[in-house]
């Protein structure tokens, strides 16, 4: 189990992310490089960095006013929608994710102010993810075809970034993705629970012996915090 699951590298990722948590100029200078990425993003904030303040045991940050996304009275009176609200804050994470290959990976309600515009304001950088331009690509595929219910390329991606090997694996494994698809895929949004359905693909996983990317545990972590903040705001 340990050698399949990659217990080593998760243990040193999250030691990574640890590391980097308890050095204020890692979080500081991932503050920088996520206002940089959404420099031209008008619905994205992030606070400014005071560098002349800042060391490793010291993070001063610009002070951020807003609403929680939990204050329904604060965004009736400001006629902020929230479920556009919503709408930008999966867009973020997704942009985050598939296209800069640099994402927060706690979006929890804590970590998120909403401003007076609806702009949607990240706070606490210690925690992020990175992937490759290999991996980004890869998981952009798995969208695409996920969109296009094209079954059997969702499984060679599958197997590709978890290493899958044999043509007995990929028969067995196409069956299990397809039930699991047709399983979700016909249902109304609304009935659609991501984190239901990435346990049922971490079993197939245990059942085939998958050997996902480390990284692959702090996307699931995203995609799960991301869920239930977004279900409280749409």
């Amino acid at each position: 189990w340990r050698r399949v699951y990659n217990l080593t590298g998760l243990i040193e990722e999250f030691s990574r992310s640890i590391r980097d948590e308890l050095d204020y100029v890692v979080e500081a200078e991932n503050a920088e490089r996520f206002r940089k990425n959404f420099k031209d993003d008008s619905t994205v904030g992030f606070p400014k960095v005071y560098w002349e303040y800042t060391t490793q045991r010291v993070l001063v940050l610009q002070a951020i006013t807003g609403l929680k996304i939990n204050d329904a009275p604060g965004f009736g009176e400001l006629g902020i929608n929230k479920t556009e609200v919503a709408q930008n804050l999966v867009n973020a994470v997704l942009k985050q994710i598939l296209s800069d290959g640099f994402f927060h990976a706690d979006p929890h309600p804590g970590n998120i102010v909403i401003a007076s515009d609806g702009a949607i304001i990240f706070l606490d950088f210690g925690m992020v993810g990175r992937l490759n331009n290999w991996m980004r690509e890869r998981l952009s595929l798995l969208l695409l075809n996920i969109a296009q219910e094209n079954v059997n390329n969702i499984v060679d991606i599958i197997m590709e970034i978890s290493d899958v090997k044999g043509d007995a694996n990929r028969i067995a494994l196409r069956h299990e993705v397809y039930y699991l698809f047709d399983k979700y895929y016909h249902r109304p949004l609304n009935r659609i629970k991501i984190g239901p359905a990435l346990r049922e693909l971490l079993s197939l996983a245990l059942e085939y012996r998958f050997k996902f990317p480390k990284e692959f545990s702090l996307i699931a972590r995203c995609v799960f915090v991301l869920e239930s903040t977004v279900s409280q705001l749409a």
